[in-house]
């Protein structure tokens, strides 16, 4: 089977959605039979974030997930159905690290490189740092998962 990232679909769907206003107001995604087999057979997606990539995402005082990716997780939820698990007390190099051996399933907030591509599957953009080349992406999957 081709290897799509397990999240990419509903990433483009809510950003799909958020981008027509016509879908927007009563969240009509349509997902295919494939789509909603892979939300069925994984409900929870474990995620790796790093804890100080403001305003993108970070931990905050009270030990919450907050932040741009974590907006879009939250409508990526409830539009989907599927749930997201934060990986408590990791640092950012080490939630790289598992999400790098399968031990984690995303990294909401990745810049996409070369290096990166070879191990995860990236979304479209959702916003571009000016001063640099850095691509913020949601969703990079471990490349592991099919559909």
């Amino acid at each position: 089977m081709k290897k799509l990232p397990a999240l990419l679909f509903a990433a483009a769907l809510v950003l799909s959605a958020l981008i027509a206003p016509c879908h927007a107001a009563d969240y009509d995604i349509d997902l295919t039979q494939d789509e909603l087999a892979f939300i069925k057979d994984h409900p929870v997606i474990n995620l790796g974030v790093d804890p100080g990539f403001v305003p993108f995402e970070f931990i905050d005082d009270s030990g919450e997930y907050r932040g741009i990716a974590a907006d879009y997780l939250s409508l990526i939820g409830q539009r989907t159905g599927l749930k997201f698990k934060v990986a408590e007390g990791l640092t950012w190099p080490e939630a790289y690290d598992k999400a790098l051996s399968g031990e984690l399933d995303a990294l909401p907030a990745v810049g996409k490189t070369p290096e990166r591509e070879a191990h995860f599957l990236f979304s479209k953009p959702y916003y571009f740092l000016k001063e640099s080349s850095l691509q913020v992406t949601i969703i990079p999957i471990y490349r592991e998962w099919t559909i």
